[in-house]
């Protein structure tokens, strides 16, 4: 079983990679490894892949047959189309304050 302190780890990993890929205007694609999890717990490089079920959830296995890790409910990592989302909505955040702060440069 993994602990608690690697899955945060395999999970920040996989955040920081899918952002780098995003600044690089990679966008996800559901077969492309780069967006894979290391397994915290067989340990397998990039094995964890996600699906979307009927119902949109969000579902990450490992490919080793044997491995059966699943993501505690309250650790389970966004998909990369989903932090791609997150990452442009902060991009848009940031223009917006740039906007913003030149209409109000503006006014004086």
């Amino acid at each position: 079983m993994a602990s608690k302190e690697k899955i945060n780890q395999v999970i920040y990993e996989y955040i920081n990679r899918t952002h780098e890929l995003f600044l690089r205007n990679r966008m996800p694609n559901q077969n492309d490894q780069d967006y894979f999890i290391d397994c915290p717990d067989c340990e397998k490089e990039k094995s964890l892949q996600y699906h979307t079920n009927h119902a949109n959830a969000v579902n990450w296995y490992c490919v080793w047959s044997k491995c059966t890790f699943q993501f505690p409910p309250d650790l389970v990592p966004p998909s990369p189309e989903e932090l791609a989302s997150v990452f442009l909505y902060e991009e848009v955040l940031a223009l917006k304050q740039r906007v913003d702060k030149l209409l109000d440069s503006s006014k004086r």
